[in-house]
């Protein structure tokens, strides 16, 4: 078992060789936004139009910046948003990506990078997501959340109710998005904390506004290789902070067939068992300190598993079982074997890049954005 290639430092490289479609002295370029709207899109042609006219219809007291990743569609995608930056030169910055950068063969498996790079080309105090299947309703939506992220800066990020709307167009209701969080159900304006968010509370994405923070321009090494980035970003954001709901619909959501979403609900074990992986990350990352917060989800994961362990299902049974002393684990290891085992898994796992401009655990303190 080899130690894993650290995609954090070959993305922060390949970053650096993105452009912007018609430069960076367009009108949008001469504000400074509050909130960046981060649109990465691939292969939308039949709904992206509709998710920048979402965006761009909104009514604001501020400047906001519209950030489109075109990763390189084979379908009419790109030639649309090609054509909404020549018109709307004043609000969007269009990036056009080649997916030989934005894309890195991990062992097999496809870690895209486009998401990420919108993100980090953010450049707000707020960002809010909207990917480019997914639509806004409400020409307030992002007044509403602003206004009260604004007004509670122990608040991490908003989200909202929003409708679903099938592959047909047919529009079919209002979502159980929050299925999995513990205070339901959710009928009217409320207050979280991540607690109620776990074993995996889903939040729509395209209904979130976060604080724009360095966790979430340049997220840890693990973040690169979860399958469900969004939850982790929220996790990221509301470590110390709590998350607010409004529960009035402002989004319409696209559960399409080609997506990521759709491709992790036909393997529930790989979902499980990529969620083990990424709750020992951040549990580590944090120091422990959430850490009776964490245990019981990652408890549930390991139990919805099948028969059968792996290096990584041990170490995190392993996790479990060690009592706490401050914010490391007492180790006792008879065998020098299963210590090693240990430390190379952990390796895996927790495998950190060698560079003094990557933010460091919550117990480093701040360091300066790369």
């Amino acid at each position: 078992m080899s130690k894993l290639f650290p995609l954090y430092e070959e993305s922060q490289r390949r970053f650096s060789a993105q452009t912007e479609y018609l430069g960076s002295d367009k009108p949008v370029n001469r504000i400074q936004p509050l909130v960046s709207v981060c649109v990465a899109t691939y292969q939308h042609g039949g709904f992206i139009a509709q998710c920048l006219d979402g965006a761009l219809m909104q009514k604001t007291s501020f400047p906001y910046e519209i950030i489109v990743g075109e990763d390189e569609s084979t379908d009419e995608t790109r030639a649309i948003c090609i054509d909404y930056a020549d018109r709307y030169p004043d609000k969007i910055r269009l990036f056009l990506r080649s997916r030989t950068l934005s894309t890195w063969n991990d062992n097999g498996k496809t870690r895209p990078f486009n998401g990420i790079w919108c993100r980090r080309s953010a450049r707000g105090k707020y960002v809010a997501i909207c990917e480019g299947d997914d639509y806004w309703t409400d020409p307030e939506k992002l007044q509403k959340q602003v206004d009260y992220l604004e007004a509670h800066p122990e608040c991490g990020l908003c989200f909202h109710n929003v409708g679903i709307e099938d592959s047909t167009g047919h529009y079919t209701g209002k979502p159980t998005y929050a299925h999995n969080c513990r205070r339901l159900p959710l009928e009217r304006d409320a207050t979280f904390t991540i607690a109620d968010t776990f074993p995996g509370g889903l939040i729509p994405t395209c209904s979130v506004v976060l604080r724009n923070e360095q966790d979430i321009r340049n997220p840890p090494d693990f973040f690169y290789r979860t399958l469900t980035g969004d939850w982790l970003l929220w996790l990221l954001t509301c470590k110390d902070r709590t998350m607010f709901y409004f529960h009035r619909p402002m989004a319409v959501y696209r559960p399409t067939t080609t997506g990521m979403a759709h491709a992790l609900r036909q393997n529930w074990n790989a979902v499980y068992r990529d969620r083990v992986r990424m709750l020992l990350a951040l549990d580590r990352y944090w120091g422990y300190r959430l850490h009776a917060t964490i245990a019981p989800s990652l408890r549930n994961y390991i139990e919805l598993l099948p028969p059968g362990r792996t290096s990584v299902e041990a170490y995190a049974r392993y996790v479990l079982a060690q009592p706490l002393e401050g914010t490391k684990f007492a180790v006792n290891h008879a065998s020098q074997k299963a210590r090693e085992r240990l430390r190379l898994v952990k390796s895996r796992l927790y495998r950190r890049p060698a560079t003094a401009a990557h933010p460091g655990p919550p117990s480093r303190g701040p360091q300066t954005p790369p």
